[in-house]
Formats: C-alpha cells, sequence, structure tokens
C-alpha cells in the first residue's frame, strides 16, 4: 500500500473566517486514502472551544450570541473534531509559541506544512525552517496586510519568507498577479480557485413579484456598505423590491443610522447573522458586492453556484467569479451610477435575470466545484512531495 502523504494545516486559530471554511471544506473532502491530514491550531486552548459545545451541543440550539460566536470562533471546531487529529498550541510569547509548534512539527512528521494565514506563516516559518524535513505552502487569500503594494512590516516578512516557503497558493489570479507585482516569485506561486458547496439544485429561475437583493457580508470598512446603501438610494422606488443585509460587525449602527436618516427603512432590512446560507440564497433574486478588496469573495461565488445574477464592484477577484453582462454585472469601483443603473436593470428585467441565471448555474459548477478545488490540491501535493 503506497504510504500516505501527511498534511499539517496550520491555522492562526481555528475559526470560521472565509479562508478557514475553504480548508475546512478541503480537509473533509480530500482523498484520505492518499492523504492524512491534521490541524494545528495557534490560539485559544481545547477547552475554550469544548465549553462552547457543551453549551450549545447541537447548532440547532444556538441563541444569538451563540451564532455569532460559532460563525467567527467555533464552526469548524463543531465540523472537524471527528474528521482530523486537531492539535491546539496556545499562543503566549513568539519564542514559546514557535518552540511549541517545532515540537508539533516533531511529533507529527508530516510530509506538507500549509501554513493558511499570514499570522500562521509568520509564528510557524522559523519552526518549519529548522524542521526542515516538509515541503512548506502558504495558503495566501484576500487580505490586504499581506500582499497589498504597501511597504509593511507584514509584506516584507512575508518577502523574506520565501526563503523557506516552496508555493504561495493563491484563490485567484488576481490576488497571485498582486502578489507577484509585490516581489513573490511567480514559479512559487499557484491560483487554486475556492470550491463552493453546492446547497440545492436550480430547477429554475422565479419570476417574483417583489424583487429580494441580497448583500452577505460582515459590516465593516472594506466591504463598503456605505456605498451600496447610496446606490440603493438612487434606485427608482416605483420598482417592488426590498434589500436584506446579511450580517454583523463594526460599523452595523453606523449603517443602522445611515439607512434611518436616508429614509430607506421601508426598503433595507437588516437580518443579522447568516447561519444557513442556503435558505438565505433560495430567497434571494440578485446578490450584491460594492468590496475595496477581495481574494475570492465566497457570498458572490455561492450565489452563482446557485444560479442568482449579482452585480458586483470590479474588486480584485470579482472578475473572475462573476463574466460581466453574462452572468452579472462587474462595475468599477467608485462607479455610483453606473452601479445602480445596472443593477436597476437587472430588477426591471425577469428575461435578463433569467438569462444570467442559467449561465452562472452552468459556469460555475463547472469552474469552482469543491471537487475540483480538492483535486487540484491533492495534485500539488503529490507533486511537490515527489
Amino acid at each position: 500500500m503506497t504510504k500516505k502523504i501527511k498534511i499539517t494545516f496550520v491555522f492562526g486559530a481555528l475559526g470560521g473566517g472565509g479562508a478557514q471554511r475553504q480548508f475546512g471544506l478541503l480537509i473533509e473532502h480530500i482523498d484520505k486514502t492518499k492523504f492524512e491530514p491534521t490541524i494545528l491550531s495557534i490560539g485559544p486552548e481545547k477547552s475554550v472551544y469544548e465549553l462552547h459545545l457543551n453549551k450549545y451541543p447541537k447548532a440547532e440550539l444556538l441563541d444569538e450570541q451563540g451564532k455569532k460566536d460559532e460563525f467567527s470562533k467555533f464552526l469548524l471546531y463543531r465540523k472537524l473534531k471527528s474528521v482530523c487529529k486537531i492539535t491546539f498550541v496556545k499562543r503566549c510569547n513568539l519564542f514559546k509559541t514557535q518552540k511549541a509548534l517545532l515540537k508539533s512539527f516533531r511529533q507529527e512528521q508530516p510530509h506538507i506544512i500549509f501554513f493558511i494565514s499570514p499570522m500562521a506563516a509568520i509564528l510557524g516559518g522559523v519552526p518549519s525552517k529548522i524542521y526542515n524535513k516538509s515541503k512548506v505552502i502558504h495558503g495566501i487569500r484576500g487580505n490586504g496586510i499581506l500582499l497589498s503594494f504597501e511597504k509593511s512590516t507584514a509584506n516584507m516578512y512575508h518577502l523574506f519568507s520565501q526563503i523557506f516557503i516552496n508555493y504561495f497558493v493563491g484563490n485567484s489570479k488576481g490576488l497571485i498577479n498582486n502578489a507577484i507585482k509585490s516581489g513573490i516569485k511567480k514559479s512559487k506561486t499557484k491560483v487554486v480557485y475556492n470550491g463552493v458547496p453546492t446547497f440545492y439544485d436550480v430547477s429554475e429561475y422565479q419570476d417574483n413579484e417583489t424583487i429580494r437583493i441580497g448583500y452577505i457580508g460582515r459590516f465593516e470598512a472594506v466591504k463598503n456598505h456605505d456605498f451600496f446603501i447610496k446606490a440603493i438610494s438612487k434606485l427608482n422606488k416605483n420598482n417592488k423590491f426590498t434589500v436584506h443585509l446579511f450580517g454583523a460587525g463594526s460599523l452595523e449602527n453606523q449603517l443602522k443610522n445611515q439607512v434611518k436618516k436616508m429614509g430607506l427603512n421601508a426598503h433595507i432590512i437588516f437580518e443579522g447573522w447568516v447561519t444557513d446560507v442556503s435558505s438565505v440564497l433560495k430567497d434571494l433574486d440578485i446578490v450584491c458586492l460594492t468590496s475595496n478588496f477581495e481574494g475570492f469573495n465566497n457570498s458572490i461565488s455561492e450565489a452563482q453556484m446557485h444560479g442568482i445574477p449579482v452585480v458586483t464592484s470590479d474588486c480584485t477577484s470579482s472578475d473572475e467569479i462573476v463574466l460581466d453582462n453574462k452572468t452579472g454585472f462587474v462595475i468599477p469601483r467608485g462607479d455610483l451610477k453606473l452601479f445602480y443603473e445596472k443593477l436597476e436593470q437587472l430588477i426591471e428585467s425577469y428575461t435578463l435575470r433569467q438569462e444570467f441565471s442559467r449561465a452562472a448555474y452552468k459556469r460555475t459548477r463547472v469552474n469552482f466545484s469543491v471537487a475540483k478545488m480538492c483535486s487540484e490540491y491533492e495534485n500539488l501535493f503529490q507533486t511537490i512531495t515527489k
């Protein structure tokens, strides 16, 4: 029997962010006859996770605070604790944390060490170099601290880290191009698109009397909800539509005040945290995104996977997920007039929404499936360990 390839996925903390959920999908679905994944989580100790699960043994029992904590901190632990071995390293001072990571690498003896966040790479880089028996991959994602064009300590570190990292794997061509422009060697880069979960099949796009427009995303500055709300204020109010904002974050109260001042309470509804994306998407006719920066946005890719037209700003990878004027509209960042005009065009035309829906459904299920993502990672793992 062929020996399994052991992969240690190093998480900055085992939470529920977009990148973490993506690697959770990979760990769940990777071929266990060929690969042996383990998780190393730098952050809270295991007891913190167990306390949450003891309080909420089933996801159905989550109260409002529990839902927020589940998504941001505990979602993956609930899903993965029975899938693979999870080791917790308490984050303390730099030296002690690195010493603990080195000890874990020596115990696990992985063929591949896979850092899935900038913090994981910063803390684990030196220990992986000292261990020096693994191939090292850094999964770069859409965070401006890591691979923007700004000069920063973090950015300079990651340029230096090329000494011991074999591959930088990004989830979009746009992000990898930014990485190369920032100084990462092209030969060390690879694109593997996010695998988009399939929650349900699509029989036919529905012709609803009232169009439901959704925005799924954290209420943080990078998501640019302010721009989105201004665009909604410009729409023809004679059209029947409602706008549903899913999420939470530091700007929530500010955005609610903005909606109230602009007299949009009748049109814009704050729905809170999303715990069941499937039920949310089933009720939406159009999904929007107005981010300033993304690596690969999961909300619009999930929408496209389920045949929902998208209107999005041109933020790094959005034009790779959405084909402009074929599966939705990709609008230059900051162009308020074009954004609301294209959104209004979709609201007013069932035929166009249906056309985009069919094209999005067909294209996304070919290009962004979980199976395709897993296959590409599996090929990479086998190639670099030969």
